[in-house]
């Protein structure tokens, strides 16, 4: 072992963009720290899976929280620490035991999905509810994620139980990758694998809020949560 090891740390996340779906705005969004909000770019989205993991989020509304959790590759053997932004803890433990404690505080399982974008940018794109509905059926493919753009050209309009209307999105797959863009995934792969090396070999730190410069695999995901309710100055 190298003597400089002992100066390694926890790295901080690589994700140089945070998208979201925004059902309102039928887009994925990012946040802007210069415009002080979350910016919407229009489809198509096209974007190469790297890393796929399950996250917790949401806000819990009574407490005026914020909910956060640590990421997971494997909802059957690993467990979730679900906690507050300030650190007080929700619950511990697999999804399985803790999935009521999760809902009745407005805790929803979050596919978290680390990815390369056409320019070569690392993103993370997060993932709720019927946002999964067709995600499941390209991740069934690892020959062709792997190797495929994943692509969001259009969304479809849904009804939740009070009958209003919401969006989601429809990924298809857009192509495939030229050999310079498969070295540049192979590089952005190995970023996001040091990353999370560096989170198993160092204690883990109380949840924080995204840390962004615009703020804004196959794992067991519940079968019913995946079925519920041109140049231009963006690096996509």
């Amino acid at each position: 072992m190298s003597r400089h090891d002992e100066s390694i740390g926890r790295m901080p996340n690589p994700s140089q963009f945070y998208l979201e779906w925004n059902s309102e705005k039928s887009s994925f969004c990012y946040y802007s720290t210069e415009e002080q909000g979350r910016i919407p770019f229009d489809l198509p989205f096209r974007f190469l899976a790297l890393k796929f993991m399950n996250t917790i989020t949401g806000w819990d509304s009574n407490a005026r929280k914020q909910i956060y959790s640590n990421e997971i590759s494997d909802t059957r053997m690993e467990h979730f620490r679900v906690a507050y932004r300030d650190g007080s803890t929700i619950a511990t433990g697999l999804y399985s035991d803790i999935k009521d404690d999760l809902v009745a505080v407005g805790g929803r399982f979050t596919r978290s999905i680390y990815a390369m974008t056409p320019k070569g940018a690392i993103a993370n794109i997060k993932l709720t509810g019927g946002q999964m509905f067709n995600f499941g059926e390209i991740e069934k493919y690892g020959n062709r994620w792997q190797d495929e753009w994943i692509q969001v050209a259009s969304f479809e309009t849904k009804q939740n139980r009070e009958n209003k209307d919401y969006t989601i999105p429809v990924f298809t797959f857009g192509g495939t990758i030229q050999p310079n863009d498969s070295i540049k995934a192979d590089t952005a792969y190995g970023i996001i694998k040091a990353y999370f090396n560096s989170k198993s070999a160092s204690p883990a730190p109380r949840p924080v809020a995204p840390r962004a410069q615009y703020a804004p695999a196959a794992a067991a995901i519940p079968s019913s949560l995946a079925s519920s309710s041109d140049d231009d100055d963006l690096p996509f």
